[in-house]
């Protein structure tokens, strides 16, 4: 990966994000660039449209994760990935 790329970082599975955070703690770690090479780190992906979750239930979720995130060092973005149709119905999609 060269010095100006970044990642874009997700997590899919509910039940395994704060494992799955922690393992991402482990890469980064690894890596000389640290948390400087994740762009931004999802929460999810169209749980929302797939009715998997509620929109608040999400909105939790990805609040969670950017605490525990924080907590390890990261400052950057915590997002979640849903359809337009998803976030214009429940706005609670973006309000963190």
């Amino acid at each position: 990966m060269k010095q100006n790329q970044k990642i874009f970082a997700g997590v899919f599975y509910y039940d395994d994000i704060d494992a799955d955070l922690t393992l991402l703690q482990g890469q980064v770690n690894t890596t000389t660039r640290g948390w400087n090479a994740i762009y931004a780190v999802s929460i999810g992906n169209e749980w929302v449209q797939d009715g998997k979750y509620s929109a608040s239930t999400v909105s939790d979720a990805v609040s969670n994760a950017k605490t525990t995130l924080q907590k390890m060092g990261y400052t950057g973005d915590v997002v979640t990935v849903d359809t337009v149709g998803a976030v214009t119905g429940n706005k609670d999609l973006f309000s963190n």
